[in-house]
């Protein structure tokens, strides 16, 4: 899991993407307020298309992260998901780029990893939340 990624796409971009894919997504009726950011850490709001328990996707702005172990310690900012599943609370992340951070000693090089174009990615997670009190 990458835990910092940047969102500079125009909502209007997200519409025409999802329009050309087999994927239903309920809109808000009106456009969000997404204002175009280069870091989104783990705890902050951001913008992710979320699979309700009913089986629809739906288009939402929520805290992105894992919610701490215990109830006042630090959230997981890094957590690798290989050989594990997760049955339920998986989202898309659309993001317009994400970072990687190499090197074994800190302060870490950091990698901006982008489509290219300027274009939408977006990054499977399971890690959206929207839990009462995180």
């Amino acid at each position: 899991m990458c835990n910092d990624f940047g969102n500079n796409i125009p909502y209007s971009d997200y519409l025409a993407a999802f329009s050309q894919t087999r994927i239903p997504v309920k809109w808000p009726n009106a456009a969000p307020n997404l204002e175009p950011r280069d870091d989104i850490w783990p705890t902050d709001r951001a913008a992710v298309i979320r699979r309700l328990e009913d089986g629809t996707n739906k288009f939402s702005e929520l805290r992105w992260g894992f919610p701490p172990a215990r109830p006042k310690g630090a959230p997981v900012i890094n957590f690798r998901s290989e050989g594990r599943r997760f049955p339920v609370g998986r989202c898309l992340v659309p993001a317009s780029h994400f970072f990687e951070f190499t090197g074994t000693k800190s302060p870490k090089t950091k990698c901006k990893i982008h489509e290219g174009q300027g274009g939408l990615v977006l990054l499977r997670r399971s890690m959206a939340s929207d839990y009462d009190g995180w």
